[in-house]
């Protein structure tokens, strides 16, 4: 392995939450094929259980049952600020991208999302 690149291993967890199956399947598919370690939860709750001080991002839904990506996004922020957060949604409501990033999202993606641009 080059020294000068960092292995992506090393940089930290990867978070996805997510109620769809097949989004986390594909997210899992993905983080494989570039060597990131990616934990998955199907619900904001077993999700935000998981974060620790080696999560580095949260990729989370923004339409979930119960807790939704908002009340999840304000929760990281608030109780874990190192963590980035992402949020996935198959909604192109631009008020909802506006809210998100005012809120403290690192980026806002929309499904069906291209892999590369999670790399990003």
């Amino acid at each position: 392995m080059d020294a000068a690149k960092p292995n992506r291993l090393t940089i930290g967890n990867v978070l996805a939450i997510d109620d769809d199956s097949m989004t986390l399947r594909a997210l899992q598919s993905h983080a494989k094929r570039n060597a990131y370690r990616l934990q998955t939860a199907d619900s904001a709750e077993s999700g935000l259980r998981l974060i620790d001080e080696a999560t580095a991002v949260a990729l989370v839904n923004l339409r979930m049952p119960r807790l939704n990506g908002f009340e999840c996004l304000k929760y990281i922020r608030r109780n874990h600020p190192h963590v980035q957060v992402v949020i996935l949604t198959g909604s192109t409501e631009t008020d909802d991208a506006v809210e998100a990033m005012r809120a403290g999202a690192f980026q806002f993606v929309t499904k069906p999302f291209d892999p590369k641009q999670l790399l990003v």
